[in-house]
């Protein structure tokens, strides 16, 4: 992947997360048409505005990480407690 790659793919991906290619803008601090530029490869973007993209990206994904996190916590205890149930069924003779 070319370094304007990157920059595309990042910037696209940061576009995608907040909604569209004004939002994008308007949260780096540049108009639209920059935006599209960048995203077109006309121009590569000026680091700090880059990197307000970046932390866009990993903001999102340390979002998706903690509500895994939370997801998985919920399916154990969950399971912990089918178990516990189950094995309460079991000397009933439900199960």
């Amino acid at each position: 992947m070319g370094i304007s790659r990157t920059y595309r793919s990042t910037l696209l991906y940061a576009c995608v997360l907040v909604g569209d290619e004004e939002e994008l803008a308007r949260r780096l601090g540049v108009t639209t048409d920059e935006v599209i530029c960048w995203l077109f490869e006309e121009r590569i973007p000026p680091t700090p505005a880059f990197l307000k993209a970046v932390d866009i990206v990993l903001e999102a994904r340390a979002a998706t990480l903690a509500e895994t996190k939370e997801m998985l916590k919920a399916s154990k205890e969950m399971m912990e407690r089918i178990r516990a149930n189950r094995a309460v069924w079991k000397t009933r003779g439900d199960a």
